[in-house]
């Protein structure tokens, strides 16, 4: 089961903040993409921050986020505090095409204005 932890913005309620943490190689349980569904149609930021590993399955909890968004439409996924080392996978597999990465959270919420 992957370690996250969802934070509550009072002055955002339309963007969800995902603080993902510690290893991320697992596959997202159902909790998880149930979190990620209530927001379909709104906006998710993924706060990679803690994040100390990440294989190619953990991959696949990113993408999984970015399909279960799509299932309502409009899918805004960004990410933020991305290491060096997990931006060389997502330009690996050329996931940074596909999603905006942002330097702190402030920046992403900046973003989705």
């Amino acid at each position: 089961m992957i370690n996250y932890e969802f934070i509550k913005n009072d002055e955002r309620p339309d963007v969800g903040i995902v603080e993902l943490r510690g290893t991320l190689v697992e596959e997202p349980d159902q909790r998880y993409l149930d979190l990620i569904g209530e927001y379909q149609g709104k906006a998710v930021v993924l706060d990679l921050a803690k994040v100390n590993l990440m294989n190619s399955t953990g991959l696949t909890v990113i993408i999984g986020s970015y399909k279960r968004l799509r299932e309502g439409g409009n899918p805004r996924l960004v990410l933020c505090n991305v290491s060096e080392k997990i931006m060389r996978k997502l330009d690996a597999t050329h996931l940074n095409e596909v999603l905006k990465t942002f330097d702190s959270l402030e920046e992403a919420l900046d973003s989705l204005d």
